[in-house]
């Protein structure tokens, strides 16, 4: 089916239906992944689908240790996935899917609640992993946040945790964008954003090259610092905002 529609995901949909028939009706894809699996035992099917909604490749070794499960039911869910066609053949310890629209499948195999605990299990061992694990880690608490808005705290936590990292790596739009996603989900769940996060998304959008957008953060970080009576950052917001002022209205003929 792959090679037939060269992975991609509309052809992929189509064909599979088209395949697939289900007395007289056309099977949507996740029936199609289904048959496939079928013979596959609980465990197996619970790991496999705990492994799609970690993403698109897995190691072993996280998925044990979000899961808290054995050696041995992980191997042996590689196996049978391999031989399911879920997931690719592979002699290294980890799970990569044959295709997203494959593993969006098998990540419905799990309940909203299961996948919740996918995610926190996800968050809590990538943010154990070191600073190049955070990304990801945001990803999932994005996700978590999504199902239990009780972690949005958290979630904004990691993004901009995230944006540490990418800022420190030289990856500036990156960071602006975990800066952003943070804003957004602390506007959606009500959540009070302290004035050196805002100063941070200001930092961001200045250091992305998005003077316009910065003006106006750096706004709102010092009347953030003002409101908090945090002196430092609202100094630094000042800073800040005299720089661009200073940068828009300087004589270039001077």
């Amino acid at each position: 089916l792959l090679a037939m529609t060269r992975g991609l995901p509309l052809a992929i949909e189509r064909t599979a239906m088209a395949a697939g028939r289900l007395g007289g009706r056309e099977a949507d894809l996740t029936e199609i992944v289904d048959r496939a699996a079928r013979h596959l035992s609980a465990t197996a099917r619970q790991l496999l689908g705990s492994a799609a909604v970690y993403g698109p490749v897995t190691s072993v070794a996280e998925l044990r240790t979000g899961l808290g499960c054995s050696e041995a039911d992980a191997l042996e869910a590689v196996r049978a996935g391999a031989d399911a066609g879920v997931i690719e053949p592979t002699t290294r310890a980890e799970l990569v899917f044959t295709h997203d629209l494959v593993r969006q499948a098998v990540s419905c195999w799990l309940s909203p609640s299961e996948r919740a605990g996918v995610h926190r299990g996800a968050v809590q061992t990538l943010t154990d992993g070191g600073p190049a694990r955070l990304p990801l880690a945001a990803e999932h608490a994005v996700a978590l946040a999504a199902i239990d808005p009780a972690f949005s705290d958290e979630a904004i936590g990691v993004l901009l945790a995230a944006a540490e990292h990418h800022r420190s790596i030289g990856a500036l739009e990156s960071a602006l964008e975990c800066c952003d996603r943070a804003v957004a989900l602390a506007d959606r769940s009500g959540a009070s954003l302290p004035a050196r996060d805002r100063l941070s998304h200001a930092n961001a959008a200045l250091a992305a090259g998005q003077l316009l957008r910065a003006r106006d953060l750096y706004r709102l970080a010092a009347t953030a610092g003002e409101v908090e009576r945090e002196m430092p950052t609202f100094a630094d917001a000042a800073i800040g905002l005299s720089g661009i002022w200073l940068g828009e209205h300087r004589d270039e003929h001077a």
